[in-house]
């Protein structure tokens, strides 16, 4: 109430001041001369227009809303116009594009992280650098687009760089071999559970839809550079006896006492002075006299715009993720869904079937539900009562206007009884079908358990008619309770 009463002194108050306001032709807020055809102009050039913010059920609740009413729907996150029959979603079709979104990025943790994808986004663009092994031989840089599911979660799997200058060098985070004084460097991944499709991984644990592989360690020699996408040798600055790196199809093999890659892992360098393996889709293997092998790189199959080359720093690895939104079609009723079309005469479907509850139509027009459940409805054949749907020579759908009751007969000794029968409401004319079937009530006194009873209806108008009701063995008279129901319809 308190505001109510400061709203109208405010706005008596412009009165008194400005007493031509009330009679303007236009309005102007931001601007002293308002364009001459807009009763309200709103100018700025820092802030925009705010309307009243609801949810659905607040938008639903208002009462008589006028044509051209808009709202913004909190529920769906977009602007509500009341057309004057219904509230109508606001859509765009042109106007500046939207801009880019950020790309998410991942560093080392020494654990897995996860990451949504948005909803509606069915692509995203990754960026993935394998970790350096000690001597910082250059790790493997993956780029592609991955095809995903809108609101899946994936797993983030940063490679950690390897160790160097100590006894033994350990190997980095996810796959880098342990070498005699420099471990390699580990692999980064992106992982999606397999209950959302498998994507191809020989290593159904990981289930990855892409991997960068990690360089070699190095001992006398550089390691290994990561998979490009096969992994390099371990180099030696005696000319031999360096570790193998990794390729798409399988690990780096042993060298002497060394060790082979072993799934994504890199081997372990031999006490020789070797270095460890990198990281990677498979493993390099560990080096007998020099650097280990670099892990190999891989994307999964379906992935587009794939890249390989070197990442340019060493370090640890990272991984970016882009969702990739595509650009918001202009709507029109030849790409709303294929098959469907806008006539002269309004919107029609020229191919196929049309299911509704159900994605597999047995019929042109297929509706689903549950059985004893109406389920179609069609308010020009409404009216009162039941009545019997029937078509016409040219498949027009109509319903025939029936009436019925229930006449009583009660007892007789007579022959016959003859009873009219005035309708509830005339027909037009004359109704072609009168059925009238003869009963006995439960509690009627029966002389004959075997008694028939026969019905002919006579004089039919539009108005009524006349049912005759006699027994069928020839003898006179019947019981009590004796009563006709009876039906007519055109």
């Amino acid at each position: 109430m308190k505001t109510t009463a400061t709203l109208l002194a405010g706005l008596l108050s412009l009165a008194l001041l400005f007493p031509g306001l009330t009679n303007a032709q236009q309005v102007g807020i931001g601007t002293a001369t308002p364009d001459p055809s807009a009763a309200l102009d709103l100018t700025s050039t820092t802030g925009g227009l705010l309307p009243p913010r609801l949810t659905q059920a607040q938008r639903d609740a208002i009462a008589g809303p006028a044509a051209g009413l808009l709202v913004f729907n909190l529920d769906t996150q977009t602007l509500n116009l009341w057309d004057g029959t219904r509230w109508q979603q606001v859509l765009g079709t042109g106007g500046s594009p939207a801009l880019p979104p950020s790309p998410t990025t991942f560093g080392y943790t020494g654990s897995p992280q996860t990451y949504t994808v948005p909803a509606g986004v069915t692509a995203i663009r990754v960026v993935a650098d394998g970790a350096t092994g000690a001597g910082n031989a250059a790790a493997a840089r993956v780029e592609a687009t991955l095809p995903v599911l809108p609101g899946e979660v994936l797993t983030v799997v940063v490679g950690g760089q390897g160790n160097g200058g100590t006894f033994p060098g350990t190997g980095g985070y996810n796959g880098g071999g342990t070498g005699y004084t420099g471990g390699g460097g580990g692999a980064t991944d992106l992982r999606r559970p397999a209950a959302n499709g498998l994507t191809g991984d020989y290593a159904g644990t990981r289930n990855a839809l892409l991997v960068a592989g990690g360089s070699g360690g190095s001992y006398f020699g550089p390691g290994g550079v990561g998979g490009f996408p096969n992994g390099g040798n371990g180099a030696n600055s005696f000319g031999a006896l360096s570790g193998y790196g990794a390729t798409p199809t399988e690990p780096g093999p042993a060298l002497n006492t060394s060790s082979p890659g072993l799934g994504g892992a890199g081997g372990t360098g031999s006490t020789q002075s070797g270095g460890g393996g990198g990281g990677g889709y498979y493993g390099g293997g560990g080096g007998y006299f020099g650097g280990g092998g670099g892990g190999s790189s891989w994307v999964m199959p379906g992935a587009s715009q794939i890249n390989y080359s070197f990442r340019p720093t060493a370090g640890n690895g990272t991984l970016s993720i882009t969702p990739l939104v595509l650009p918001a079609p202009t709507l029109s009723m030849t790409n709303v869904l294929d098959g469907w079309r806008q006539g002269a005469g309004g919107l029609f479907y020229n191919a196929g079937r049309v299911g509704i509850g159900t994605g597999s139509p047995a019929a042109v027009l297929h509706v689903a539900g549950p059985a004893g459940t109406p389920n179609v409805r069609l308010e020009s054949l409404g009216g009162s009562g039941t009545r019997p749907v029937v078509a016409d020579a040219s498949g027009n759908l109509t319903t025939l206007s029936q009436q019925s009751g229930l006449v009583s007969i009660g007892s007789s000794s007579a022959a016959y009884e003859a009873r009219t029968v005035t309708f509830p409401t005339p027909f037009s004319s004359p109704p072609g079908v009168v059925i009238c079937t003869p009963r006995l009530d439960a509690n009627g006194a029966v002389p004959n358990a075997n008694l028939g009873m026969t019905a002919v209806v006579r004089n039919v108008s539009s108005t009524g008619f006349t049912v005759v009701v006699s027994r069928t063995d020839a003898t006179v008279g019947w019981g009590t309770a004796v009563s006709v129901s009876w039906l007519a319809m055109p």
